[in-house]
């Protein structure tokens, strides 16, 4: 539930969050303040974070962004993107 909250704010550091917790659930812990340094850069250099309802989707598609996260949740599933 708190995931999908985070989604509905317009809210960056939110959006980053949850993305940064998917990441280390499925790809390890940071261990360094430099690792986390980096994969926020990353963030903001090569991911658009957002829902795919927002206009920036689209724009982040035609722009050829490297990795799109999004979350979305039907009546009965969780899907992530």
């Amino acid at each position: 539930m708190v995931c999908f909250l985070a989604f509905q704010f317009p809210c960056r550091p939110c959006r980053y969050a949850v993305k940064l917790l998917y990441d280390e659930t499925c790809l390890g812990e940071m261990e360094t303040h430099s690792e986390l340094a980096e994969a926020l850069g990353e963030f903001d250099s090569d991911c658009y974070v957002a829902p795919q309802s927002e206009e920036g989707w689209t724009n982040a598609v035609l722009a050829q962004v490297p990795h799109l996260f999004s979350i979305a949740k039907g009546q009965e599933n969780v899907r992530m993107c």
